[in-house]
Parts: structure tokens; C-alpha cells; sequence
């Protein structure tokens, strides 16, 4: 069981807190339909087990034709192995769904949406830079649901400047009432080079400390229990039988083929990633030639990486695996590492007797995972 991720660079206009890969150059739309297609059969070999899942993310995939998405999803049936019962997912934003848009993804193979709702707050969305207001975005989730797909997750981002409690809960709310199954909801995350950092930096907007932070996501975790959503990954939250497949594959260290610029790719033993920079990855595809840089994974990399993806989840750290994969004198390090966390209760064993991350401890999870890392 494997996965295809395909990163689609174009977006309309870059938001002030995004950082990933992005451009809004869409006259090369054609061009880079032509390059990664090539690059698909290029890679052809990198898969060899059926592919389960499929997702298009970006930047903002819905901004493409939908021939172009028809023409990648058509390139990827010709060069693997693709199951017929493939969770197949599109990132789209509030702003270019219509009803015939949505009849056309579903044509074409597209089973599961991911919308960027971030807020239906519309101060927030307009701090955010975002295209789309409050009633869009509802328009829009209506018309997914009316057209045929039911698989649905919105992603929301809380700690936004000048939030509060119940503003944060108003937007809980409002996407429980439209029956969403689905639910990402990120911390705002200040990153380097963005607009918002540069207004913070000068003054012009103030953050939220982190002792609000943590307020707002105690307040996530424990609407989303009462609304019964199973909290699988410290950032998703999900109906019964509506987990990302996708996204759950990543978590549970399966292989992946990550195709387009900057996107990521792993096999167990490596890690792959391509140039981000639109122009020389659909120049180095002219020549077929992929432009990725390769990192050889070592075993201290593995073990902490199967430490870090395992302990995000609610399915959790499965020691059988740990000792399958690293031995007795890791496996042993390991349990002698998490004693003071297990006393404390910070860590449990779940019902698989898996070790998990308390819920209650998740926001502060990184901390407790890094603290597991082993460094030779």
C-alpha cells in the first residue's frame, strides 16, 4: 500500500502566513502539466505495490483546468498500479467552487475534498489575506455535499491574532452544524519570510502567547470529543470510517511518491525532494532529468523518525515494531526514556497496548518527542 502526493505550485495570491512552495505564475500552467507528466513516467519505477491513495495539494490545486488534473490522474493510471477503491483527494479553496466544477472533479476520479476554510470569521480571513469571506465558504461546502461527494475535511487554523475563545468555538460550530466529517486544525505557525511575520516584527499586529494557545486547543480537543470526532493525529479530527488515508499512510511510515516542485518523496531508506523553483523543475523535466536531491536515511534518522510520526497519532507506538525494526538495546533505551512520562502519566498505553501521547500533553508533544531522540 502506497501513496502519490502531487504539490500544483499556483495559487491566486500568496496569504501572509503561508510558506510552502508557491506561485502565481499560472500562464505555465500548460508547461507544467507537460513536466510532470513526464516526470510520472519517469518515476514509474519508484512504486512497486498498488497505490491506495492519491492526493493533489498545493498551493491551490483548484485553480487548475480540469483537464489538467485529468491529464496527471490519467498519466498516473497508465504508470502504476492503482487499486479501484483509491481514496483519490483535491485541495480546493472556498473561491472556485461551482456546482460545475464540482460535477466535473467528481467525473474525473476526485473522491475527497480538502477546503481551506481557516476561519468563518471575516476579520480573521481578512487578516489572514485570504480570498474568500465567511458566506463563501459555507456556499461552498454546501455545493460539495449537494454534488456528489461526501468525503469532506476543512482545515482551520486557530491562535490567530486577536482570536479569542469564542471566536474560535463560533467557527467549531458553524462546521459541525454543516455536517463536516473531517476536521485539520492547525496553531497559526509565524514562519520566516511571510508578510505576517514582517507586520509582527513592526509592530503592527500582536500574537497570542502560548499559554492562549494552549487554551484554544484544550478547547478544540474536548468540542470535538463532545461532537464525537476521533482525535487520530494531533492536528486531525475525524468521523467514524473518514480518517485520511492519505495522510494516516505518512504517520504510519509507508512509502511515498511526492511529485511536482518541492514536493517530498520517502522509501523507507531514503528521502527524496525536488527543486522549488518552477521554472528549472519544468526545465530540468524538458531534458528528463528529475531535480531532486537525495538524503540517505541512517539508522539513528529511522528510529527517530518512526518515534516522531508514531507518537502524533492516536494509534500510537507499537514496541513490537520498534523491536521488529531497531532490536532489544534500542527497544529496551526506549522504555528506560519514557518511564518519567509514563509516571506522570504525559504517556499511556492504549488499547493496542501501544504507547501514546496523552491527549492533554499533545500541544506540548514536541518537546516530549525530542527528548526521545537519540542522536548516534
Amino acid at each position: 500500500m502506497a501513496g502519490i502526493y502531487i504539490h500544483i505550485p499556483f495559487c491566486k495570491k500568496k496569504c501572509n502566513y503561508c510558506n510552502f512552495y508557491s506561485s502565481t505564475l499560472i500562464k505555465h500552467e500548460d508547461e507544467f502539466i507537460k513536466a510532470i507528466t513526464n516526470e510520472i513516467k519517469l518515476q514509474k519505477q519508484f512504486i512497486n505495490e498498488q497505490v491506495q491513495t492519491i492526493y493533489f495539494g498545493g498551493g491551490t490545486p483548484s485553480i487548475l483546468k480540469t483537464q489538467s488534473i485529468e491529464k496527471i490522474l490519467n498519466a498516473i493510471h497508465a504508470n502504476f498500479n492503482i487499486s479501484q477503491n483509491t481514496e483519490v483527494t483535491i485541495e480546493v479553496n472556498p473561491d472556485n467552487i461551482t456546482t460545475n466544477y464540482i460535477k466535473d472533479i467528481v467525473t474525473i476520479g476526485i473522491n475527497r475534498i480538502s477546503i481551506g476554510i481557516q476561519s468563518l470569521n471575516d476579520k480573521e480571513l481578512i487578516l489572514l489575506n485570504r480570498k474568500h469571506d465567511s458566506n463563501q465558504a459555507i456556499n461552498a461546502l454546501n455545493i460539495i455535499k449537494n454534488n456528489g461527494i461526501t468525503n469532506i475535511s476543512a482545515d482551520i487554523i486557530y491562535g490567530i491574532p486577536y482570536s479569542n475563545l469564542k471566536t474560535l468555538e463560533d467557527n467549531l460550530n458553524q462546521i459541525i452544524n454543516l455536517d463536516i466529517p473531517h476536521i485539520s486544525a492547525y496553531a497559526l505557525t509565524i514562519e520566516d519570510n511571510t508578510l505576517l511575520n514582517k507586520k509582527i516584527q513592526q509592530k503592527k499586529i500582536t500574537t497570542l502567547d502560548d499559554d492562549f494557545l494552549f487554551e484554544q486547543y484544550s478547547l478544540l480537543c474536548s468540542f470535538m470529543k463532545k461532537n464525537n470526532y476521533l482525535h487520530y493525529e494531533i492536528s486531525n479530527f475525524a468521523k467514524e470510517d473518514f480518517a485520511s488515508k492519505h495522510n494516516s499512510n505518512y504517520w504510519k511510515n509507508i512509502p511515498y511518491l511526492g511529485l511536482g516542485p518541492s514536493a517530498h518523496s520517502f522509501n523507507i531508506n531514503n528521502r527524496f525532494w525536488n527543486i522549488s523553483d518552477i521554472n528549472k523543475y519544468i526545465q530540468a523535466l524538458n531534458q528528463n532529468i528529475i531535480p531532486q536531491t537525495i538524503e540517505s536515511l541512517s539508522l539513528t534518522d529511522k528510529y527517530n523518525e518512526f518515534i516522531m510520526i508514531s507518537l502524533r497519532t492516536s494509534f500510537g507506538l507499537d514496541l513490537n515494531k520498534l523491536k521488529q525494526n531497531f532490536g532489544n538495546n534500542i527497544l529496551a533505551q526506549f522504555l528506560e526514556n519514557i518511564k518519567p512520562y509514563i509516571e506522570n502519566k504525559s504517556m499511556l498505553f492504549n488499547t493496542q497496548n501501544n504507547i501514546i501521547i496523552n491527549e492533554s500533553d499533545l500541544f506540548h508533544s514536541d518537546s516530549i518527542i525530542s527528548n526521545l531522540f537519540i542522536t548516534s
